[in-house]
């Protein structure tokens, strides 16, 4: 059984497209029967993944910073808490048990576990990519960035399609069997 990493927003944003994305995703490892590797979080889309989830019967892991635990509204859903002591170990947590690492939309916290895993990749610390599900359209701008700097040589393209894949929900799930 596959475990899939997921990161997203601890808000809903302002757009329900968001949320419904994170819905279908949910749907998505459910029905697969893979396992759930989240940040733990209470609030904002990790919610609704966390609880949409837990409908489906598999394995959920929520993995948080012990400064960040709260008494989780929802814990009944999760099957394994695990606390880190900061940030860096919660990457390593979800390295460690995920067999695949995808980002839906999320904020600054989202954005920040997805450079850090391109750089342990391009680095050689990781062999896992990271999946940009972008059916929302959410992601283009990361991408027109990520562009700017191919165009202006501080990134290789081999190096960028190695490291990141910006991606529909469907096409992810023919790659993940």
């Amino acid at each position: 059984m596959k475990n899939i990493g997921v990161f997203c927003g601890s808000k809903n944003g302002k757009d329900i497209i968001h949320q419904n994305l994170v819905i279908e995703v949910a749907r998505w490892i459910g029905n697969k029967k893979y396992n759930l590797v989240f940040g733990g979080g209470e609030t904002g889309l990790m919610h609704t993944l966390c609880k949409e989830s837990s409908k489906f019967n598999i394995k959920i892991y929520g993995i948080i910073p012990y400064y960040l635990n709260e008494n989780l509204g929802y814990e009944n859903f999760i099957t394994d808490k695990i606390l880190t002591r900061s940030l860096d170990q919660r990457m390593n947590q979800f390295l460690a048990r995920s067999d695949f690492l995808i980002a839906l939309p999320g904020g600054i916290g989202t954005l920040g576990e997805v450079v850090d895993l391109m750089v342990k990749k391009e680095l050689k610390e990781s062999k896992k990519k990271i999946y940009l599900v972008n059916d929302t359209k959410f992601w283009d701008p990361f991408a027109n960035l990520l562009n700017s700097f191919v165009y202006e040589k501080f990134l290789n393209r081999s190096t960028l399609t190695n490291v990141v894949e910006f991606i529909s929900l469907k096409e992810l799930s023919k790659k993940i069997k």
